[in-house]
């Protein structure tokens, strides 16, 4: 089944949506530069040019401490972007949030959307949400644009489910990505597949918890009856 993904649901996440929001931000913080602006801007450059600026010590100071400020919040930047990569982490499919958002984020840590444009990222996430469908309607938090009631999975069709999109993975590892980037995806494929198989121990659907329940019930009655 084919499906969108709302982008708008807490903790969907994705390269998608990141590439949006970094366009939302530089759009509302960039001026509309007119030609005329540009011009302006290039004539005070020329008019400037040879003349020397001498900084007050208030204002070297001031300098000094914007650019401290400056470096500081890079390496917190880059610090967070270490401790949150997927690449990184024992196993990022522990954190709440969609499954096929972590394995994009990886996607793009690695280099690989850098070349692709806006609607190639949000197909090849369109791919990887429908790949992990039926793990996110039990480990995860995905909401898809569908009118068809979600079903729960049998255990049988969720380990059935995880097998398959385990496979699913590696196929498109194969198909899409360079040989460069093979050994550190099937590696997080690997973490798909262990924290899916815990999260599957002792799974039962609550159609089958019904159905145990109600054959225990039935058996005490025939006990009852036989004593």
């Amino acid at each position: 089944m084919e499906m969108g993904i709302n982008y708008l649901a807490a903790g969907t996440g994705g390269a998608y949506w990141d590439r949006v929001q970094k366009k939302n931000r530089a759009e509302y913080k960039s001026p509309d530069n007119s030609f005329e602006d540009v011009k302006s801007a290039g004539e005070v450059r020329e008019q400037l040019t040879g003349v020397t600026l001498t900084m007050s010590p208030e204002s070297e100071e001031f300098a000094a401490g914007l650019a401290e400020r400056k470096a500081a919040e890079r390496a917190q930047q880059l610090r967070f972007q270490q401790e949150n990569d997927p690449l990184q982490m024992q196993n990022p499919f522990d954190r709440i949030g969609t499954q096929f958002a972590t394995i994009s984020k990886a996607l793009s840590n690695m280099g690989y959307y850098d070349n692709l444009s806006d609607e190639e990222v949000l197909e090849t996430e369109t791919l990887l949400a429908n790949i992990t469908y039926g793990m996110n309607n039990l480990c995860g938090n995905l909401r898809v644009e569908s009118d068809d009631q979600l079903q729960e999975l049998s255990s049988y069709a969720a380990r059935f489910e995880l097998e398959s999109s385990t496979a699913a993975l590696r196929q498109f590892a194969n198909k899409y990505l360079p040989e460069h980037m093979q050994e550190r995806f099937q590696g997080l494929v690997d973490k798909y597949y262990e924290h899916n198989s815990r999260a599957l121990e002792g799974y039962r659907s609550n159609k089958e918890i019904m159905s145990e329940l109600q054959a225990r019930i039935y058996d005490r009655t025939e006990n009852a009856h036989t004593v």
